[in-house]
């Protein structure tokens, strides 16, 4: 029986989720004060066993100036006994259709293993990028930065005005974004800490820059979350760096940065650093964050088309039956509108693999497998839809 927790039984799921995570008690006790309870848990039963568990966590997800509910995945685990049996594709398919039935157009997640969840329609979205940083050469002793100092802090003023400053920021820079406001920036420095690291936020004088978060990864000094507001973007991560030197002492920095940073990628190897010179390992595009359709009907009113043009497309989708249909596609004046039909019938654009639409609209592009059936018509089409390319979702849980 699969069903949601009623959260009467805090104790059974944590010590499920310790079982199968193995998490520092610290970071498991701050999920569980702060997320556990805020959100939904789906739990498969059997003889009074529970077997497995599905933690969806709600996020408010804007698409330009349109906000939608999107419940991130996490938490997926099998107890060992019980595994390769069907439970969590049972499971995930329960979090589909209760999630679809909630209005929600598409779910995300991170995988451990992107291997267990690309059969069930999951794809990578746009990769973030991961850069490797080593200070050496030092050039001299206590060298100050020029001008007037920025400020380092992890507690500011109004928490709830930097959100509104984000949030106005990424709807100018990206094309999906979560939005925030002062309880996910508390949320976030309480996860920050349980996971022995810090989040600062990073001002010049009276300007908000950004902020970033700093924890210790097998010798490395992590420098993740990193959210920048400042115009010279290569400028605050030099400031980032040379603060991170000063209060920290390491020489080995990796920083996780989301998709927008592609473009400066090349231009790494040239920021300065008051003290030191840098070596920067080739730039790595990481694949972090999996998307899947739910809702196509939903979902198209968030599309954007490049050319106008109308047709009739099979949806395939084996995990979520209610999805799958014929669907007439009419992109108008930049909009796509979609109209559910019959399964049976002529489909001038073929069909494809709902993975492949998902692949299309967050990648903008799809693997040939998943292609192979559409038309020359449908292809077409397919490079029309404007892809979420500028995508800045940056949470863990």
């Amino acid at each position: 029986m699969i069903f949601f927790d009623d959260g009467t039984n805090p104790e059974l799921i944590y010590e499920m989720w310790q079982r199968n995570f193995r998490d520092p008690v610290s970071y498991a006790e701050f999920y569980f004060q702060e997320v556990y309870g805020k959100n939904k848990v789906i739990l498969e039963e059997e003889d009074g066993n529970v077997r497995g568990m599905i933690h969806l966590n709600p996020y408010r997800i804007c698409i330009g100036d349109r906000e939608m509910p999107a419940s991130y995945i996490c938490g997926v685990a099998t107890d060992e006994e019980y595994r390769r049996m069907g439970i969590m594709r049972r499971m995930l398919e329960f979090a589909f259709q209760s999630l679809r039935e909630a209005g929600e157009s598409f779910t995300y997640l991170m995988p451990a293993d992107e291997r267990y969840y690309l059969p069930f329609g999951f794809r990578f979205g746009s990769a973030w990028t991961a850069q490797e940083v080593t200070l050496i050469e030092k050039v001299s002793e206590n060298v100050e930065e020029a001008g007037v100092p920025l400020t380092f802090t992890e507690d500011p003023d109004d928490a709830a005005e930097l959100a509104l400053l984000e949030n106005r920021k990424k709807r100018e820079d990206f094309d999906l974004y979560t939005k925030i406001d002062a309880s996910y920036l508390e949320r976030l420095k309480k996860e920050a800490r349980a996971d022995y690291g810090h989040l600062f936020y990073v001002f010049d004088q009276e300007e908000y820059l950004g902020r970033f978060i700093v924890s210790m990864d097998h010798g490395f000094l992590m420098i993740s979350q990193v959210f920048c507001m400042a115009e010279d973007r290569l400028s605050f991560i030099r400031s980032v760096l040379a603060f991170c030197k000063r209060e920290y002492h390491y020489v080995d920095y990796q920083m996780i940065l989301d998709s927008s940073w592609k473009e400066n990628a090349s231009d790494f190897p040239k920021i300065k650093h008051p003290g030191f010179r840098l070596r920067c390992l080739p730039v790595k595009q990481e694949d972090k964050i999996m998307f899947r359709i739910l809702d196509l009907e939903k979902m198209a009113e968030y599309v954007s088309m490049k050319e106008d043009m109308e047709g009739v497309l099979y949806v395939e989708d084996p995990n979520l039956p209610e999805q799958e249909a014929r669907y007439r596609m009419t992109a108008r004046q930049g909009r796509l509108y979609v109209k559910k039909l019959p399964r049976e019938g002529d489909s001038d654009f073929g069909k494809i693999p709902i993975a492949g639409l998902t692949q299309f609209l967050f990648r903008g592009k799809a693997e040939p497998e998943l292609t192979q059936d559409l038309t020359k018509e449908g292809h077409r089409f397919m490079q029309a839809v404007k892809m979420l390319d500028r995508c800045c979702i940056m949470e863990y849980v």
